[in-house]
């Protein structure tokens, strides 16, 4: 092309995104221009966009670039690549100095920058599999508009836009409801009716009502309704009713589980109680300071507090809250579902020291109110929670609701031969769609890494397309500072933010005023979860959208090719073991420093269990029995004069590490001990607000990360290994299981303490541009261990030895078994992938995984996941061996939708696929021999 000939004629290769191709002869004289206008004319994917770029080796040209000035090689050819126009900006005219001025030769490339850092690396190769791996081109091919658009239009943009290479692969629309009202009850007192007039409200749902007269008439009460039904006035009419009588001294506890869900209720309430006189509400948590905290004790009628503070500060010093305490009429516990697990069992225990202290010391006896998502077991579950004999069931929702969209968006590809989309990407390409056309949106992500990443990768595409609102987004997770959290929030009530990228902080029910979307990276972990993020979106009755994007793991391809096992399964059963034997004593002896302990007496608050546990307490020197005096009553005698500050009763390390950033010496988060090495060492790229951040230096002594701003093209992941050591001692089975799953129990499977040793080898830089791996690191950290619990079963001698012989990897099948049984659990007991571990093979091969299938408790101390898992381990083992077998995937190392997991230290190194096949076989077959024996019939015990 580089002849000047007016009558040579040029032969220009292009290809299209969608592989099609052309060759255009031209003049060699022709621009750039006369090359678009021959295509658009001819080629039918120019004709079918509104607008297009022609791109040659990563550069864009300009229009009235020379074609002759250009050098084509064997192989290259022009890219035709579509994209949105916009309005043209006025043009000015032009001085008569300029129109005057010799018109310079325009460059061919409109970046020549762009041209020489990519024109290497695109010869010869399909452009899309290439931009699907440059981040800034890639936004040519995403929408650039800007106008507003509703949930349902929003849909079928989706669908003829992002969604048009096929990752939707489910859309279920979920019909809406009409609201039912009943109007306010007569007996209201005026001031109530006034402080519902102060916000709107002249009439009340059906399910409003029907909470606040069992709730009046002395009844406990809990209310299981959707989301955004507005349950918080089925426990603020009565309060409010209670404590405005006239010469009125009752008061009421308001816990909540977040500090976020405080501050929204106390705004709410100050709008209520404006005009009430001798009324006061206050918020007493950690944020409270401390010269103010006497004067909240002693004035407050209505306290909002968490059980964090209850537990450690007003049952520990109780007669400083005699006031609230004697007059307490009513103890209202909002989001009574998040109370599960090793939090749930020691909320259950904390409420039993409540009613202790206020019916033995104070005479109060306050009715409950308890709100709860939608569970298949509401009334049993807070009857458990707060040890109460009867419960009034509200859950027949009056409040109006809107229909709501739900996408199913698994992340595909054209052609089998290019790289699957990041669910990372493309999420971040759906939240900035929501934001760039008006919908108010979360999405919703399972690790605080993850939202930093949403929110970095989600700004650089609103940069691209709509600069304006790159600011508009931020992230909402936990370790922020108070005075960033209370920022964070106060952006959010006021609608200052469009979107938010955000953990489980947000399942919980915040007032964030108007939400039209949800997104969902990945599953959260329990249907139930799944539903209260989703909820989050489509206040009364406005119409609303979801979208659940998909990772490669098991699990969501397990509901992205089954999608009615997703809306058609039933919510899970919540349960609390308020019988667990390390925490009850942990509690007994709390409860005995509040007010020394009486076995006959106290047993209807802590069941029949604390004779024996007391003893232990006795033994270790906590408990003192008074031989003196009546030898029935046992005193606290620990050497802690403030036990109950000993335990936290959610697992939180009092062992944090803080990151500074150096160059505003400013505290951006404390990450707990165990989990501070997979986000900061020497070289880590830390996040923070979307924002890259170097750490520099590691002061182990003062637990402090030093690092600055940094823009870096990378990410950076740390290699871990962990060794699980089984210990001596059984973990005991939950109250009453052995009676009713006798079969289950029958099992070779055993539950017993283990010790979890961590130690991080490396760490890998990940290019953001195309995700490749580069600069493996080399770490000298200290291992990180700490005890837990875990139930395993073993694999015969003789499977080994068979696998062997069939020239199999044993350990790689060992592996994949317990990658499959891992990621079904969540289906069989509530609780998350994170919650449970087990044992990768070590990549690097340096220790030998035991014959055994492990899943391990990753809670400090354990949770009592370990004993729920040894009672299903044969049904687990069946699942695991039927998610492996309908696999149509042939690799000998399987896939993400059987043995493959997101969560593999090991990075899915060292998988065999038909040795956990056979493993699986083999280990079933031992468990039903065990059971039933060689004849069929059941063993003895």
């Amino acid at each position: 092309m580089a002849g000047k000939d007016q009558r040579a004629v040029v032969l220009l290769p292009v290809r299209a995104l969608d592989g099609r191709t052309t060759a255009v002869r031209l003049p060699a004289p022709a621009t750039v221009r006369d090359l678009k206008a021959a295509l658009r004319a001819s080629f039918p994917p120019a004709q079918a966009a509104p607008a297009f770029h022609l791109f040659l080796r990563g550069g864009k040209l300009v229009l009235d670039a020379d074609l002759a000035s250009l050098s084509l090689a064997r192989g290259d050819f022009f890219s035709l690549i579509p994209f949105a126009s916009r309005p043209a900006p006025p043009q000015s005219t032009p001085t008569p100095s300029a129109a005057a001025a010799p018109n310079p030769r325009p460059p061919a490339f409109a970046s020549e920058k762009k041209r020489k850092a990519f024109s290497s690396s695109w010869r010869g190769e399909d452009v899309y599999a290439k931009i699907a791996r440059q981040p800034f081109l890639a936004v040519l091919f995403y929408c650039h508009g800007e106008q507003p658009l509703g949930p349902a239009p929003m849909v079928e943009h989706l669908k003829q836009g992002l969604g048009k290479h096929g990752p939707v692969r489910h859309v279920q629309e979920i019909p809406g409801r009409e609201a039912s009202f009943c109007p306010l009850p007569p007996h209201l007192s005026q001031p109530t009716r006034d402080a519902l007039n102060a916000i709107g409200v002249t009439r009340l749902y059906s399910h409003q009502a029907q909470a606040i007269e069992a709730a009046v008439s002395g009844k406990h009460v809990v209310v299981s309704t959707s989301t955004s039904s507005g349950k918080s006035l089925c426990y603020n009419v009565p309060v409010l009713e209670s404590v405005s009588r006239p010469s009125s001294t009752s008061c009421a506890l308001y816990i909540f589980p977040t500090k976020a869900l405080a501050q929204d209720q106390l705004k709410t309430l100050l709008e209520m109680t404006k005009g009430l006189r001798d009324f006061d509400v206050n918020i007493y948590d950690g944020d409270t300071p401390m010269k103010d905290r006497a004067k909240v004790r002693d004035g407050a009628r209505l306290l909002i507090t968490n059980p964090d503070m209850l537990h450690m500060s007003i049952l520990a010093c109780h007669a400083q809250f005699r006031i609230i305490l004697s007059n307490l009429e009513y103890v209202v516990i909002d989001e009574a579902h998040s109370y599960k697990g090793a939090f749930g069992c020691h909320t259950t225990l904390i409420l039993r020291r409540l009613k202790r202290i206020c019916q033995d010391v104070y005479g109060s006896h306050p009715k409950f109110i308890f709100c709860t998502a939608t569970l298949a077991n509401p009334r049993e579950h807070v009857m458990e929670l707060a040890k109460l004999d009867d419960v009034e069931l509200v859950e027949n929702d009056g409040s109006p609701c809107g229909s709501k969209y739900f996408l199913l968006w698994n992340p595909s590809v054209a052609r089998a031969q290019e790289r699957r989309p990041s669910p990372i990407q493309e999420v971040s390409y759906l939240f900035a769609e929501m934001v760039q056309h008006g919908l108010r949106c979360i999405a919703f992500c399972k690790t605080k890494k993850l939202c930093e990443m949403v929110l970095a990768r989600t700004r650089e595409i609103l940069e691209e397309t709509s600069v304006e609102l790159a600011d508009s987004i931020c992230v909402y997770r936990g370790g922020y500072v108070a005075e960033d959290r209370r920022k964070i929030e106060a952006d959010l009530f006021g609608g200052k933010l469009r979107g938010v990228a955000a953990t489980n902080a947000l399942e919980l029910g915040i007032d964030v005023g108007h939400i039209d979307a949800t997104l969902h990276l990945g599953f959260p972990g329990s249907i139930a979860s799944f539903w209260q993020q989703a909820g989050r979106s489509g206040r009364r009755s406005k119409q609303s959208i979801a979208v659940y994007v998909g990772f490669e793991g098991a699990l969501d391809q397990y509901f992205m090719n089954f999608p009615r096992k997703l809306f058609g399964k039933p919510v899970e059963h919540c349960q609390v073991d308020s019988q667990n034997q390390k925490v009850l004593g942990q509690h007994l002896a709390f409860a005995a420093f509040e007010k020394p302990l009486c076995p006959e007496h106290d047993e209807r608050y802590f069941g029949s269990g604390m004779n024996s546990v007391m003893v232990t307490l006795n033994d270790r020197g906590c408990l003192m029995n008074n031989q003196s005096g009546d030898s029935g009553v046992w005193k606290y005698a620990g050497p802690d004069k403030s036990p109950s500050r000993t335990v936290s009763i959610r697992a939180i390390e009092h062992d944090r590490y803080k990151v500074i950033d150096k160059q505003g010496y400013r505290v951006l988060e404390e990450i707990e001990e165990s989990k501070a090495f997979f986000q900061v060492y020497e070289g880590a790229v830390y996040m923070h607000q979307g924002c890259s951040y170097l750490v520099e230096r590691l002061d182990h002594s003062s637990r402090t990360a030093y690092c600055r701003v940094a823009d870096l093209k990378y990410y950076t992941k740390i290699r871990d290994h962990t060794e699980i050591s089984v210990l001596e001692g059984d973990v005991a089975l939950p109250p009453g299981s052995a009676s009713s799953k006798t079969d289950m129990v029958r099992t070779t499977a055993q539950a017993n303490n283990c010790k979890v040793m961590t130690e991080w080898v490396c760490f890998d830089r990940i290019w953001k541009s195309n995700n490749l791996f580069s600069y493996n690191i080399k770490l000298d950290l200290p291992p990180y261990s700490f005890d837990t619990q875990a139930a395993w079963v073993s694999v015969p001698k003789s499977v080994r030895a068979a696998i062997e012989q069939r020239k199999l990897g044993f350990q790689g099948g060992v592996h994949a078994a317990s990658h499959a049984l891992l990621s079904i659990v969540p289906l069989h007991m509530m609780c998350s992938t994170s919650d449970l571990g087990t044992q990768c093979a070590d990549p690097q091969q340096t220790s030998k995984t035991p014959d055994r299938i492990l899943l391990y408790d990753k809670h400090l101390g354990g949770i009592g996941l370990a004993s729920q898992v040894k009672l299903l381990f044969g049904e687990l083992l069946v699942a695991a061996l039927q998610l492996i077998s309908t696999c149509g995937c042939t690799n000998l190392d399987g896939c993400p939708n059987c043995i493959q997991s997101f969560a593999c230290a090991g990075y899915n190194k060292n998988l065999d696929k038909a040795a956990a096949v056979l493993i699986l076989k083999e280990v079933i077959e031992n468990e039903r021999l065990s059971v039933y024996g060689k004849d069929g019939s059941q063993q003895s015990s």
